[in-house]
C-alpha cells in the first residue's frame, strides 16, 4: 500500500496546474500528505483531501517521509520493516518519484 500513496504523488507531481498569480504552468502538489489523507479500499491505499499548503508545509515528499517514518515503529514484521527503511532511504535521494516508484515495482 505504501507503493500506491507514492505512485498517487508521483502522479501529482508529474502534473501541471496554472500558476493562480501568473498563468504560468508549475508542478501540481497534494499539499497535505498526512495519514489521516490516506483511504484504503479494496486493498489499494488512495491519496485523498488535496489541501491548501500552509506556510510551514515543507512539500509532499518530506511530508511522505515524516508520514512513512511513524509508521516505521507499529511495522508488525521486522521484513515489513525494512521494506519501509528501503522507501525512506529512496526518498532520502535525489530520484524523482517516479523513479523511485519504478523500483519498488520492479
Amino acid at each position: 500500500m505504501l507503493r500506491d500513496v507514492l505512485a498517487g504523488l508521483r502522479d501529482i507531481a508529474t502534473a501541471t496546474i496554472p500558476d493562480g498569480c501568473t498563468g504560468s504552468l508549475i508542478s501540481a502538489s497534494h499539499g497535505d500528505v498526512f495519514s489521516r489523507n490516506v483511504l484504503v479500499q479494496d486493498g489499494k491505499a488512495r491519496l485523498i483531501d488535496a489541501g491548501n499548503e500552509g506556510c510551514d508545509y515543507e512539500g509532499d515528499r518530506a511530508a511522505a517521509i515524516t508520514m512513512f517514518s511513524s509508521l516505521q515503529e507499529k511495522m508488525a514484521t521486522d521484513n515489513d520493516r525494512n521494506r519501509l527503511a528501503s522507501i525512506l532511504e529512496l526518498l532520502k535521494t535525489n530520484f524523482e518519484l517516479k523513479d523511485i516508484v519504478e523500483r519498488l515495482y520492479m
